[in-house]
């Protein structure tokens, strides 16, 4: 947050005043000292911008008693010095920041420009009496927010600057804007308040939700590393002996195991050559069971027959070729 421009109008001691931290002299200035005379308004300075974004002031805020008023005389006539019949008077709160109108004034107002990082906002609070007479009643505070795109924001003005801003009245006052005595308040608040608000302004939320999750994972290895431990707890380790002793057991089980795979091979070659011979006995029987049906086959009358007809068939190959001579002739 840079602020950018402060003008004031009839509030306490200050008359008119404008301050453009923007400009020469103060433009890129690092620091600068405000000085004058007791009362000549240098912590209405610091009050103004308070009042422009809080609609607060350090030096009014918990102040307040109960039934304690701040009491106003006016001459309820004209408005001049009031005679002893004309005398009223008005009351308002001890920490009502209405009562920081310049005396003898019809109005009084504070305008602050400052710029975020979305753009330059301008906040406003006024103040104005019945009539615009200076006797008249002192009328509501208007407060509004003009944002950078030049939206004029007249409700919830104070939740909406604390969004934007990041900080509430409390924590604007006990860093950025510290008044006479807050700095002991702001060393003396609680560690994790302090925390909060130096998180806030420098901007590193960041590394504490990075230390968060480095503290979550830290803790997730931890417990593993708990739980392994407790397992190795467990396991009882040989002695030197011991483990020469499995190993001699290890070596004897190893060649057991050679030897027994070696017969594993032998007995599954013996297993595939009975297999083998099995099914070559299968063939030879259906082979000899074929034999004899062909023998009787051959032996059958039917069989002999066949063979005397084809013996006939062969020996009257001429007759029968000269009779299919014979017979072509004819048709020619």
């Amino acid at each position: 947050m840079n602020l950018k421009k402060l003008v004031i109008h009839n509030l306490a001691s200050l008359q008119d005043a404008t301050i453009a931290f923007d400009e020469a002299p103060l433009q890129g200035e690092a620091i600068f000292l405000i000085t004058g005379p007791t009362g000549a308004g240098k912590s209405m300075l610091l009050d103004a911008i308070c009042l422009a974004l809080y609609n607060e002031v350090p030096r009014l805020h918990g102040v307040a008693e109960t039934g304690v008023n701040y009491t106003e005389r006016f001459n309820a006539a004209r408005g001049k010095e009031p005679a002893a019949k004309e005398e009223q008077t008005r009351s308002i709160s001890l920490n009502d920041p209405r009562q920081l109108m310049r005396r003898g004034t019809a109005e009084c107002y504070v305008r602050l420009s400052f710029v975020l990082d979305d753009g330059e906002y301008q906040a406003e609070w006024t103040l104005r009496r019945a009539h615009g007479r200076r006797d008249g009643n002192m009328g509501s505070v208007k407060w509004t927010l003009t944002d950078p795109t030049g939206q004029v924001i007249d409700k919830n003005v104070k939740e909406t600057i604390v969004q934007r801003v990041g900080l509430t009245f409390d924590q604007f006052c006990r860093t950025v804007m510290l008044a006479q005595g807050e700095f002991t308040k702001f060393i003396q608040s609680r560690t994790e308040e302090k925390s909060a608000i130096l998180q806030k302004i420098t901007g590193t939320e960041i590394y504490e939700k990075v230390g968060r999750r480095i503290g979550e994972r830290y803790n997730s290895i931890k417990n593993e590393v708990e739980k392994l431990q407790a397992l190795l707890g467990a396991v009882t380790l040989f002695t030197s002996e011991e483990v020469a002793q499995r190993q001699a057991e290890l070596k004897d089980l190893t060649e057991a195991a050679i030897v027994l795979r070696q017969q594993q091979e032998e007995k599954e070659m013996w297993l595939k050559w009975q297999e083998r011979a099995a099914a070559l006995e299968k063939q030879y029987i259906e082979a000899g069971e074929a034999l004899q049906q062909a023998e009787a086959a051959v032996k059958s009358e039917s069989y002999l027959q066949q063979q005397r007809d084809i013996k006939d068939y062969d020996q009257t190959a001429e007759a029968r070729n000269r009779h299919i001579a014979l017979q072509r002739q004819e048709k020619q």
